[in-house]
């Protein structure tokens, strides 16, 4: 008698389960930023395509590309630095992604500061201090 009871409570504890379990990582595309030029739009999106694909090496080599820009605006670095921490699963293409932004010659501060307030979201203390190190190496910017 009491199998049967049990088994029905079990079956409804894991349709509960099941049903109220599931997690999306979906939060649809992050808000655009405000303020840019058409040009900065066009960018943004771009960012936002190549930071979609569903492979990590896709993404990063689109996102390098985007990076590596001689005239990429300020909004757009930003845009590719928040990506970027929001888009790889591995400290080591976060920090390969970051590197070329911050070799690149229109590397801006805003740019700067948005790498240093996303520091937290690298797991191992060794990239932070290679992040950190780069940026000191770059020396002041000029805006």
């Amino acid at each position: 008698m009491k199998t049967p009871l049990f088994f029905g409570i079990s079956l409804l504890g894991l349709l509960v389960c099941l049903g109220g379990c599931s997690v999306s990582n979906d939060d649809g595309p992050p808000p655009p930023i405000v303020g840019g030029s058409p040009a900065d739009s066009v960018t943004i999106s771009e960012i936002n395509a190549a930071a979609a694909l569903q492979f990590e090496n896709t993404r990063m080599e689109a996102m390098k590309a985007i990076a590596a820009r001689p005239t990429l605006s300020q909004a757009a670095q930003v845009h590719l630095v928040r990506r970027s921490y929001e888009s790889f699963n591995f400290d080591n293409n976060k920090v390969a992604l970051l590197e070329v932004l911050v070799k690149n010659t229109a590397f801006c501060n805003t740019a700067k500061e948005a790498v240093l307030n996303g520091l937290g979201s690298l797991t191992f203390e060794p990239n932070k201090a290679a992040i950190l190190a780069l940026l000191n190496k770059r020396g002041d910017l000029k805006e």
